[in-house]
């Protein structure tokens, strides 16, 4: 997917999270790394990154909703699977226009 973003006009920001940083690193590493994505762990300065966004792809997490509602920023959520009793998909209900679920809602474990 990397070699595709290469030659688009826009930049993307791809927080990883701590725990997930190194694994992400080594798997872009393998593919090439274009210039206009930038990869982190964590973003210590949120409210300058949030500035400049156009469109946000996150989890729906509560503060995450919040801020993106609150700054009007474009999202497209995605619950995650492993939180507590599934709660980012039920709070999702009803609030999204479009609520689709990624393909490893259905992978059988």
């Amino acid at each position: 997917m990397m070699k595709e973003l290469k030659n688009k006009p826009y930049q993307i920001v791809y927080v990883t999270g701590e725990v997930h940083y190194e694994k992400v690193m080594r798997q872009v590493e393998a593919s090439g790394n274009p210039d206009n994505v930038k990869i982190v762990p964590f973003i210590h300065e949120m409210p300058d990154v949030l500035a400049a966004t156009d469109l946000a792809c996150c989890r729906a997490g509560a503060t995450s909703i919040a801020e993106l509602t609150a700054l009007g920023i474009p999202s497209i959520l995605i619950p995650s699977p492993y939180v507590t009793n599934n709660h980012q998909e039920k709070k999702m209900r009803g609030r999204s226009p479009k609520m689709v679920r990624p393909k490893y809602y259905w992978k059988k474990t």
